[in-house]
């Protein structure tokens, strides 16, 4: 009978031994899938943080390229709407100056 206590109070050792190692090791795997899990969200925000510059640059060039095509364009009707412009006072003036001389003789 002694013996059999003895190896029942063995195996509860034996038991406590293995809870605290068991509760040991979950708890530094607890604590490795935190790490992981902190470092995959620092990964995400780093991500994310990049993709959104990207797309920013992409956005600012296609802007830029935008703004130079329009002042090219505001350029070519600035220099046609001058050229017009001249077309239309010289004829014109040479207009009123045949009237003129038309009129009072030259």
């Amino acid at each position: 009978m002694k013996e059999a206590l003895e190896r029942i109070s063995a195996a509860e050792r034996q038991n406590e031994v293995a809870q605290k190692n068991l509760s040991e090791d979950l708890e530094q795997l607890r604590h490795e899938k935190e790490r992981s899990l902190a470092s995959l969200v620092t990964d995400m925000k780093e991500k994310r943080s990049r993709s959104k510059r990207e797309q920013e640059q992409d956005l600012q060039l296609k802007l830029d390229q935008e703004k130079a095509s329009l002042e090219q364009e505001a350029t070519i009707e600035r220099q046609s709407f001058q050229q017009l412009y001249e077309q239309r006072h010289e004829t014109l003036v040479s207009d009123i100056i045949e009237r003129v001389t038309s009129t009072y003789g030259g």
